[in-house]
């Protein structure tokens, strides 16, 4: 459900800070017009102005789209907390590609902080 307002987050039309913070540190505040998660129940976008939300994020990809830009992030689960006006992800780890490596460096290091080495391997 979108609410419908002109102007979010900061005060330019349709766009939001998303915050991303790790167990490792990694912050990154970057400006968004669009936001698309894999959580636990299926692939959602997000937009300014969206319902309130908390969701489990699956592994999978976080795309962050800016105008014509397009940043793409690879995270290992975790949570995400939709506001109207930010997005605040809390992810178990982070990776600025979205080859095999890092996928696989990924599942590592969600067994690692989960302490399961019973998850099967994504393939």
């Amino acid at each position: 459900m979108l609410n419908q307002r002109a102007s979010i987050g900061d005060g330019t039309s349709g766009k939001w800070h998303v915050e991303i913070v790790t167990p490792d540190g990694e912050h990154l505040k970057p400006a968004a017009t669009l936001v698309e998660l894999n959580t636990v129940d299926g692939q959602i976008g997000l937009m300014p102005g969206h319902e309130r939300l908390i969701t489990v994020l699956d592994v999978g990809e976080l795309v962050i789209h800016n105008g014509r830009q397009r940043d793409v992030y690879l995270v290992s689960g975790g949570f995400a907390r939709v506001l109207p006006e930010r997005l605040s992800v809390l992810a178990f780890s982070l990776e600025r590609t979205t080859d095999d490596a890092a996928l696989g460096r990924c599942d590592a290091r969600r067994r690692e902080l989960l302490g399961d080495d019973e998850i099967t391997q994504l393939e």
